[in-house]
């Protein structure tokens, strides 16, 4: 009796010791953010009256990956288990464009994907992100493709290829370096976008104008006179405001219009309403397009 009850108990403490599981491993990854840095904004570039919506951004495969990556020659890349993003890369991406923006522009009449643009926005950003990453010891790269369109209408396209430097090793910095990369190309964006004419048109404040039955050759000659005067941006001369090729003078009456205290641009609207014409910008001018 004695011995099956010390075999039940070899038995029982065998069991006990099979079952002690050991000591995890696992390691809770580092979840990390792209952030707006707070940079004193320039007034050179404020285009108060601007909307703008940042459309979905284009990434490579490689990183549509919630894991951080650093690339380790020109064809092999490593990702980064314990240090993700918390969010999808894209959308952080489009809304720290969009906080930077709208500090460079001095508006807050903007979005960003995921969320939906606005009918009326003046402008449309759209980047496709080609690298951006660590790519050595000491540098992170960012490069895209940068678009902004006014009504489906392209104003202006360029590439950016930045360079940021990096503290320290520690992927936190990394994270940093590349907030910094987003800063620049909101930058750039934004130099960008204070350039266009169309944003001219929006800075440019009419005290008051009146016009009486004149025809849309002279109206278009009187606003470029306006614009000329009032602003900074390189004038191409007289054919800066200009009818299109088909435009038959015969079938538009002539435009009678008068205000006050109202942007340039809203004038261009006013008088394309009134004269039956679609007013399209474009980055060396604006021409005034009949309606079918």
């Amino acid at each position: 009796m004695i011995n099956k009850l010390l075999i039940l108990k070899f038995i029982i403490l065998a069991g006990f010791s099979g079952c002690v599981i050991p000591e995890s491993n696992h390691v809770e990854p580092e979840y990390h953010l792209l952030t707006a840095l707070n940079v004193e904004s320039n007034s050179t570039f404020h285009v108060p009256e601007v909307s703008f919506y940042i459309r979905e951004v284009n990434l490579p495969p490689y990183l549509d990956d919630n894991r951080l990556v650093q690339r380790k020659g020109s064809s092999s890349i490593n990702f980064l288990e314990n240090h993700r993003w918390g969010e999808p890369l894209g959308e952080g991406v489009a809304r720290v464009v969009g906080q930077n923006l709208s500090n460079g522009l001095n508006t807050l009449a903007f979005s960003a994907y995921p969320n939906r643009s606005r009918s009326d926005v003046i402008y449309e950003i759209s980047a496709s992100i080609i690298q951006f990453e660590k790519f050595d010891s000491s540098n992170v790269r960012i490069v895209a493709v940068v678009e902004i369109f006014h009504k489906n209408s392209l104003q202006s396209q360029f590439k950016v290829n930045e360079i940021v430097s990096i503290v320290d090793r520690q992927p936190r910095s990394q994270v940093k370096s590349l907030s910094v990369c987003i800063s620049k190309i909101s930058a750039l964006i934004a130099q960008s976008i204070h350039q266009l004419p169309l944003s001219h048109c929006l800075n440019i404040k009419v005290d008051s104008l009146d016009i009486t039955d004149k025809p849309m050759e002279g109206v278009l000659i009187e606003l470029s006179e306006i614009f000329k005067n009032r602003s900074s941006f390189i004038f191409k001369g007289k054919d800066f405001m200009k009818l299109s090729g088909d435009f038959d003078s015969t079938r538009h009456m002539p435009v009678s219009v008068r205000v006050t205290d109202t942007s340039l641009y809203e004038i261009i609207k006013i008088i394309a309403q009134k004269s039956d014409c679609v007013a399209k910008f474009s980055s060396s001018g604006i021409v005034f397009h009949p309606l079918p």
